[in-house]
């Protein structure tokens, strides 16, 4: 995995990810995968890993991004950071890939799959 050092920090990796499971008991047994790319000019994929996602399909995909780290929304622009909905991606052997733009945070939603 890409590293980059970051002063107050010290290493961080460029790819990050986390994933939430919302048993079927409770919900629909959704999954949601969190994933944050660093990388400040290159995309990046995501691919939890083997058979971690079968019988799951993506059904939603909002994504935070933008290269001015520095942006917010204003009385005049109230709409600048905000997330938008993206291709949702795919999930093939168990695997979801998407693409993650530079400087991101992203939730992608999965349900089960009815056979």
């Amino acid at each position: 995995m890409a590293c980059r050092a970051v002063a107050r920090a010290g290493v961080m990796p460029l790819l990050d990810a986390v994933a939430t499971h919302v048993p079927e008991a409770e919900g629909a047994g959704e999954l949601t995968v969190l994933a944050v790319n660093r990388h400040q000019t290159e995309d990046n994929g995501t691919r939890p890993g083997p058979q971690g996602l079968l019988g799951h399909a993506p059904v939603e995909h909002s994504v935070l991004a933008g290269p001015d780290l520095r942006a917010t929304n204003t009385p005049c622009d109230p709409e600048r950071v905000r997330p938008r909905g993206v291709d949702t991606g795919a999930v093939a052997d168990g695997r979801l890939t998407v693409i993650l733009p530079p400087l991101c945070w992203n939730a992608v939603r999965l349900r089960p799959t009815v056979c």
